[in-house]
């Protein structure tokens, strides 16, 4: 196989791996948000401004707009957290669906692109959440990524005696 062969196929093996694991966390975000939907902030601000206030009804007027707008704020940011919570067990689930069937696939590019994937869907879940776990679930999940990297290197990459 000459150079330019050999270099054509490695190219192509790279093209494929990384097409896989970019379409893997995109999967799991529009999954996602096709069964729940990622909630709109929508309020509207009021016409008073509080520069602008000066009558104690305007003024009255503008706490209530402000009241009715920390409301929604509060409700915004309650379905955001639920729906990062959700997103994070997605693509908990599908980032070891794809890392463990990457493992086991024999064609090196696809295989290395799952495995990609899969880390790459996890990051993003655990971005979109981090906030929100408890520094041992951090800590744990941590030292258990790492445990799973070293398992998935040794399967992936030694050669068994023959």
């Amino acid at each position: 196989m000459s150079f330019m062969s050999s270099f054509f196929h490695v190219v192509r093996e790279l093209v494929l791996a990384l097409g896989v694991a970019v379409l893997i966390p995109l999967i799991a975000y529009y999954g996602t948000i096709i069964f729940h939907p990622q909630p709109e902030y929508t309020f509207e601000r009021g016409a008073i401004l509080w520069s602008e206030a000066t009558t104690q009804e305007e003024k009255a007027l503008k706490e209530a707009e402000q009241a009715k707008e920390n409301a929604a704020l509060a409700e915004y940011k309650s379905e955001k957290l639920q729906f990062n919570k959700t997103y994070f067990f997605v693509c908990l689930a599908i980032a070891f669906i794809a890392i463990i069937t990457g493992m086991f696939l024999p064609m090196v590019a696809l295989g290395s692109g799952f495995i990609l994937g899969g880390f790459i869907t996890l990051i993003t879940g655990y971005i979109s959440y981090w906030g929100a776990l408890h520094t041992i679930i951090k800590l744990g999940s941590l030292v258990a990524a790492l445990v799973f990297i070293m398992l998935i290197s040794y399967r992936r990459f030694t050669t068994k005696a023959e």
